[in-house]
């Protein structure tokens, strides 16, 4: 039952331009007195390069993040 849920999630590379996005993240909430962990930048950049939306229960740390798509569970 788990290996099939796990089957029909996406795995999302961490590639140059999801690195990318994440640096610009960082900066951008950095430079806003906003500091965003490494794990977090990195998710939101994976996230921010496939046009894809999290789905995450950590809304607070993600919200923040300039053109992220949340899902339902942030609202």
């Amino acid at each position: 039952m788990i290996t099939e849920l796990l089957l029909a999630m996406p795995c999302l590379p961490l590639d140059a331009t999801a690195a990318d996005k994440a640096a610009e993240v960082r900066r951008t909430l950095e430079r806003g007195g906003e500091a965003i962990g490494m794990r977090d930048a990195l998710i939101a950049g994976v996230v921010l390069a496939a046009r894809a939306l999290l789905l995450t229960r950590k809304c607070r740390h993600f919200e923040r993040v300039p053109g992220l798509s949340l899902g339902a569970l942030c609202s």
